[in-house]
């Protein structure tokens, strides 16, 4: 059977990639499921939509290659409330307090 990253969009085997939870992720994008894991265990939504408002002036504002992995990392944060939208609600939500 053939699997799609989620981190990449590569089509793998499920002996060369990881499956957990729903998600798949290949041998390549690993790392990224543990650090997912990882925040997930520790940081509540608030402090994850936090960081990433806060990350969110360093995308354009510093120097590539910095700024697009800044990007990365944000994007990652984003992606783990749920997208855009539930991001926009719980920064919303802080701000105005």
């Amino acid at each position: 059977m053939t699997y799609t990253c989620d981190v990449c969009g590569k089509d793998f085997e499920r002996g060369d990639g990881r499956l957990r939870g729903g998600h798949a992720w290949c041998s390549g994008c690993w790392g990224v499921a543990d650090l997912r894991d990882a925040l997930e265990a520790n940081l509540s939504p608030e402090a994850v939509a936090a960081i990433a408002g806060l990350l969110d002036p360093y995308t354009e504002s510093v120097e590539q290659p910095v700024g697009g992995q800044v990007a990365w990392f944000r994007d990652q944060l984003i992606e783990m409330l749920g997208g855009k939208d539930e991001y926009w609600r719980i920064w919303t939500q802080l701000t105005v307090q």
